[in-house]
């Protein structure tokens, strides 16, 4: 038995050293139908000449309701998009939020996180906006803003 753990021990290391070399990876070849087009994944179909406000899936978190809004941007110059105080309402409390979101690169997109408090998203369905602020190149760009629904939540506009 005083000899067989050290020849384990020596056999398990022996393996584990084997397990952790690298895989050698020059002849290997996918089937067509696994292959993936990884500039693919994610990828954002921009529009040009718009800048498309877009509503994402809400993440539930214990005591807050998080809606991601994505501006997407079809401008050839950057976009600041804002909008103060909108309405968010449907079966639960009605609340109000503001946005403000990254700089959004012309032909790129960034994201704004809405931190809706002390509801679930099952509370709201509709994000009503008073104004979008647009700005892209210190010009005024709102009117080629255009909202685009989400599956659990979507745009109205008010006015």
């Amino acid at each position: 038995m005083k000899h067989l753990i050290p020849a384990t021990t020596s056999l398990f290391a022996s393996c584990l050293i084997v397990a952790c070399q690298p895989a050698e990876t020059d002849d290997v070849t996918l089937p067509a139908s696994l292959e993936v087009d990884v500039a693919s994944i994610d990828a954002v179909d921009v529009k040009n000449g718009v800048v498309q406000l877009r509503l994402l899936d809400p993440v539930a978190e214990p005591r807050a309701c998080i809606v991601p809004i994505r501006v997407e941007n079809g401008l050839t110059a950057d976009v600041n998009v804002t909008m103060i105080g909108f309405a968010v309402t449907g079966p639960g409390e009605d609340t109000k939020g503001n946005m403000f979101a990254p700089v959004a690169a012309a032909g790129d997109t960034s994201e704004a996180r809405v931190i809706l408090e002390g509801q679930s998203c099952d509370a709201f369905d509709t994000l009503t906006i008073p104004e979008v602020l647009c700005k892209a190149d210190g010009e005024n760009c709102a009117a080629k803003v255009e909202y685009i629904d989400g599956d659990a939540l979507r745009f109205s506009q008010a006015g």
